[in-house]
């Protein structure tokens, strides 16, 4: 199946896509954010119905909406600006709208995804600890909440951890870095479940909507050694922005930039390489893994694992193809042609 393009048929036109998914055997679900327009299509790419208007109203999608899917039938849209979750059944029809973050003193939060029972998973970063033990202390550099519902309490359900940080001392303040060059916190959720890791660890992990530990997802890939030019390269780039704040910054942000850049000079750099430079997760709790080959570039192979962390093969996918949703037998995603026109295709998975 494959349509999109120059198409002046309406239901065939997207602005901006941010999103799609599969809502059962036959039929998939486009996210068009530029238009607040969601449209639903037959695996055989006739379009079905459209639904969704920009708004502030019971219904109405915001600027820069977010499509959650979470495997039971149901459309989950998250308002970032209203932080608000709006539910919808898999004809569009609007069913509910909650805001999760009411009951909290947070605002404005960074959004994981949300479960069956409405309740979401928001991230913070960047939280500190075991400072005493700098510079090989325990940092924490990713808390994922999720909120529970209706009291708005939010329980800490998972987080990552750098294992090095390096910390310096100006004007009586510590300052940290993180240098792990190479290393990036990550977190999807799907199928009533949070899967996290971190980029340079062949490994994701998984925490149940209750707390329990679910599956883990692990993969074989070989790694060679990082250079000492990549590392340096990885220095300035992370100094940059520092260096602009010594030349535009007052008096008390010249200093910690200062710090900062004595921090990222100091810093013994662990020589790692990301495993992996995407991950998603299906309704079903199924994931796939987008390999990386080094610092800088990804690759077009990928491995799948069903919901308990079977790994069910790898497979190519075509260049510059990105992937918005699948199964274990097939994947949904476009590809952009030179106007940045959307074409979608279902692919069969064959996986080796």
């Amino acid at each position: 199946m494959a349509f999109g393009g120059l198409d002046d048929r309406p239901e065939y036109s997207f602005s901006v896509v941010s999103a799609g998914a599969f809502l059962g055997p036959d039929r998939f679900v486009i996210l068009d954010s530029q238009a607040s327009e969601l449209k639903v299509y037959s695996t055989s790419g006739e379009h079905l119905h459209t639904f969704g208007r920009r708004g502030e109203g019971p219904g109405e999608l915001g600027r820069l909406p977010r499509l959650l899917a979470t495997g039971d039938g149901t459309i989950r849209i998250w308002d970032g600006l209203q932080q608000r979750l709006s539910v919808f059944d898999g004809d569009g029809r609007y069913l509910s709208s909650t805001r999760p973050m009411d009951g909290t003193e947070i605002r404005f939060v960074q959004l994981a995804g949300a479960l069956s029972d409405n309740r979401v998973i928001w991230k913070q970063p960047s939280q500190s600890r075991g400072a005493e033990d700098a510079p090989n202390g325990v940092y924490r550099d990713t808390t994922f909440h999720v909120v529970r519902s209706p009291d708005g309490v939010s329980d800490t359900l998972a987080w990552t951890l750098t294992a090095e940080a390096y910390r310096a001392n100006a004007e009586g303040q510590q300052l940290s870095t993180r240098v792990l060059f190479g290393r990036e916190g990550f977190a999807v959720v799907g199928g009533d479940r949070l899967i996290y890791g971190v980029t340079d660890d062949p490994l994701l992990r998984s925490r149940n909507a209750d707390g329990s530990d679910g599956p883990t997802f692990r993969w074989d890939i070989e790694r060679t050694p990082v250079s000492g030019r990549e590392i340096d390269s990885l220095r300035t780039e992370s100094a940059a922005p520092w260096r602009g704040r010594l030349e535009t910054g007052g008096p008390q942000l010249v200093a910690m930039a200062n710090a900062q850049l004595r921090v990222i000079d100091e810093a013994p750099a662990r020589e790692t390489r990301p495993h992996f430079s995407a991950a998603h997760v299906n309704g079903s709790g199924d994931v796939l893994v987008q390999l990386a080959t080094d610092l800088f570039s990804v690759t077009n192979e990928w491995v799948l694992f069903d919901e308990h962390g079977a790994p069910r093969g790898t497979f190519s996918s075509p260049r510059d193809f990105r992937v918005l949703d699948f199964t274990l037998g097939e994947i949904l995603g476009y590809t952009l042609d030179e106007l940045d026109l959307p074409t979608f295709q279902i692919r069969a998975l064959e996986a080796s």
